[in-house]
C-alpha cells in the first residue's frame, strides 16, 4: 500500500506494530438524547451521505471540528453486509450503528498489517431499518477516505401484488399472538425463514387472538382491525368479512365497501369481545328485540355515550342511542333476558309461540306484579289487553272494553 501518514498516524502505525495500539472504545449511545439539528450533535457528528447495497461512496474528507462522519443506510434484520473503509493517508476506524445509536458492529484493522476496516454483519432485528456507517481517523488526523457497502436485500414481502393478496401469520414461536402481514404467495416461505423447528405449533394456553386481519393499504400488507376491513363493495377483489361479523354500511348501496361488523346476541347469545363495543339491535334487520323478538341478532357498536356507563341493573340494558339503560320489554327466549325487580315473564299471546306445548325458545313479556298476567283472574272473568299491550285487566266472561 502507498500510504503518506502524518507523524502522529505514522506513530500509531508503529506503535501497533509493536503491540502497544491502544482498543477503540467509542460510545455513540448518549447521541439518542440529541436533536440531530442541535450544535451539540454537529459538533460530534457529520451525516456526510447515503449509500445502497453494491454501492460505494466518492473520495470523502475527514478532519475536525466533527470527531466522525456519518453515512446512512437501510438494512432490515436478517441481511448480511459487509463495510470496508479504505483510506491512502490514514488508520480508519469504523462502526456500525442503529437508530437508537447503539454499536451493532466494529472494527479498527482488518489485520496487523492493514489499517483499513472491514466489518460483516448479520444485521440484527429493530423496529427501525436506518442505520450508520461512522468513521474516524485513530489518532484524529486528517485523511481521505471510500466506504463501500456489500449486501443482498431480502424479498419483499410486505408489498402486495394485487389488492388483498396478503395473508396473516404469527410472527415467531409462539409469541403470544404477535402477528405481521406478508404477501400471500411468500407465506410459506416466511415462515421457513423464522427458524423454528414447528413455528406454528404452540400450546392453546399461549394462543391469544387479537381480532386483526392482513389487508393491501397503499400498496403494503397491513395488519388492520376487523371493524376497519373495508368490505365488499365494487373492486378487483373485495374483502370477505370472518365468521360472526357481517358487512355493513351505506356505502354498500352504491357499490362502496362497507365496515365489518360483529354480530351479537340471538339463540347463540354472541357476546362482543372487541373492547369498547357494545351489543345493539341491528336496524338494518325486521327483528326488533324490544318488540319481542328475543333472539334477534344485533350488531356491536362502540359507546357513542362519552362518560357514560353500560353497566345497567338487572332487568335493563344499555342504549347507546340514548346513553342510558332502558328496561326489558322483553325476556326469556334463548336470550333469556330478565326482567326488572318487580316484574315476571309471561308468556305474549299476540305470538304464536306457546312455551306450555313445546316452544320452550319461545320469548315472553316483563308484566308487573298487579298485571292479571301475572297474579291471574278470578273464575268467570278473563284477562284481557282493555288499555292497551302493556296493561292488562280482568273482565268478566263476555264483558267488552
Amino acid at each position: 500500500m502507498n500510504r503518506r501518514p502524518t507523524a502522529l498516524g505514522l506513530f500509531a502505525t508503529l506503535a501497533a506494530c509493536a503491540g502497544e495500539k491502544a482498543d477503540v472504545t467509542d460510545d455513540f449511545t448518549e447521541m439518542a438524547s440529541l436533536d440531530p439539528k442541535s450544535d451539540a450533535f454537529s459538533a460530534r457528528w457529520k451525516i456526510v451521505g447515503s449509500l445502497d447495497y453494491g454501492q460505494q461512496s466518492g473520495a470523502t474528507k475527514y478532519s475536525h471540528p466533527a470527531r466522525y462522519r456519518a453515512f446512512k443506510f437501510a438494512g432490515t434484520s436478517g441481511e448480511k453486509i459487509t463495510v470496508d473503509v479504505n483510506s491512502q493517508n490514514g488508520d480508519t476506524v469504523a462502526w456500525i450503528l442503529d437508530d437508537d445509536f447503539k454499536t451493532i458492529g466494529a472494527n479498527d484493522d482488518i489485520n496487523r498489517h492493514d489499517t483499513d476496516s472491514r466489518i460483516d454483519l448479520t444485521l440484527p432485528a429493530h423496529p427501525s431499518a436506518t442505520h450508520y456507517i461512522v468513521v474516524r481517523e485513530y489518532s484524529l488526523q486528517a485523511m481521505t477516505f471510500t466506504v463501500t457497502l456489500k449486501g443482498k436485500k431480502k424479498p419483499d414481502l410486505y408489498t402486495c401484488k394485487a389488492d388483498a393478496d396478503c395473508a396473516r401469520v404469527e410472527k415467531g414461536c409462539c409469541p403470544l399472538g404477535n402477528y405481521t402481514a406478508v404477501r400471500q404467495d411468500q407465506a410459506d416461505a416466511w415462515r421457513a425463514s423464522l427458524g423454528c423447528a414447528d413455528p406454528m405449533v404452540c400450546p392453546k394456553i399461549l394462543t391469544r387472538e387479537d381480532h386483526s386481519m392482513a389487508e393491501c393499504l397503499a400498496g403494503k400488507c397491513t395488519l388492520v382491525a376487523l371493524t376497519d376491513i373495508a368490505c365488499g363493495g365494487h373492486s378487483a377483489n373485495p374483502h370477505h368479512c370472518p365468521a360472526d361479523f357481517l358487512c355493513e354500511g351505506k356505502q354498500l348501496q352504491v357499490d362502496g365497501p362497507g365496515k365489518c361488523s360483529q354480530q351479537c346476541a340471538g339463540k347463540q347469545s354472541l357476546q362482543c369481545n372487541i373492547p369498547g363495543q357494545f351489543c345493539v339491535d341491528n336496524p338494518n334487520d325486521d327483528c326488533n328485540p324490544a318488540g319481542g323478538g328475543a333472539d334477534c341478532i344485533g350488531s356491536c357498536r362502540d359507546a357513542i355515550c362519552s362518560g357514560k356507563t353500560a353497566k345497567c341493573a338487572l332487568g335493563f340494558r344499555w342504549n347507546q342511542f340514548e346513553c342510558s339503560c332502558v328496561e326489558n320489554t322483553s325476556c326469556g327466549g334463548f336470550a333469556n333476558f330478565p326482567c326488572a325487580a318487580g316484574k315476571a315473564c309471561v308468556d305474549n299471546p299476540s305470538d304464536n309461540c306457546d312455551p306450555q306445548h313445546g316452544g320452550a325458545d319461545c320469548p315472553g313479556v316483563c308484566a308487573a306484579a298487579t298485571d292479571c298476567r301475572v297474579k291471574g283472574c278470578a273464575q268467570g272473568s278473563k284477562c284481557s289487553p282493555c288499555w292497551g299491550p302493556s296493561n292488562w285487566v280482568c273482565l268478566p266472561n263476555g264483558a267488552l272494553c
